[in-house]
């Protein structure tokens, strides 16, 4: 019988023991990053602060309504990008990376160059990547790049 009480003894121990270390864990990992804020029901917000007496410009109905259209309408022929302006761009790149200049350099002049739609620069930051992470010396030559390059762009420009 006594051995039976030290059994219940030791487990309730061990009960304690491992109920102490799961609410220390429980406060440390599990806890929240915020404690709970306490509400105090006898704050009051300030009501003297100035508010600024600024009253907005009148417009008139002309000002109002002049710079909501654009001045010059963009036809999107004009934003169009050909094959051989994409291939000069192609090739500007292609010598700027055999000149060794670097990849911020490529995309500067990438994003300056106001030839190139927004639409697609990304496709030529896609082709400054594989240029500037390929080896010089393994590039093939620019005439077979460009050449390439051109012979996709026309097919895709013959299926539109």
């Amino acid at each position: 019988m006594k051995a039976l009480g030290k059994v219940l003894f030791l487990l309730i121990v061990v009960a304690l023991i491992a109920f102490g270390a799961w609410k220390a864990l429980d406060s440390t990992l599990f806890a929240d990053d915020e404690p709970t804020p306490v509400v105090n029901g006898t704050a009051t917000l300030p009501t003297n602060v100035p508010l600024p007496a600024t009253e907005p410009k009148p417009l008139s109905e002309d000002e109002a309504f002049a710079s909501t259209s654009a001045d010059t309408d963009t036809d999107p022929e004009d934003l169009k990008l050909s094959c051989e302006a994409a291939d000069n761009i192609l090739a500007e790149l292609y010598d700027m990376r055999q000149e060794g200049k670097s990849y911020d350099q490529a995309l500067n002049f990438l994003q300056d160059d106001g030839s190139i739609p927004e639409e697609h620069v990304n496709l030529f930051v896609g082709l400054a990547n594989s240029l500037w992470s390929s080896p010089k010396d393994q590039l093939r030559p620019k005439a077979e790049i460009t050449e390439q390059f051109s012979e996709q762009c026309l097919k895709i420009e013959q299926a539109q």
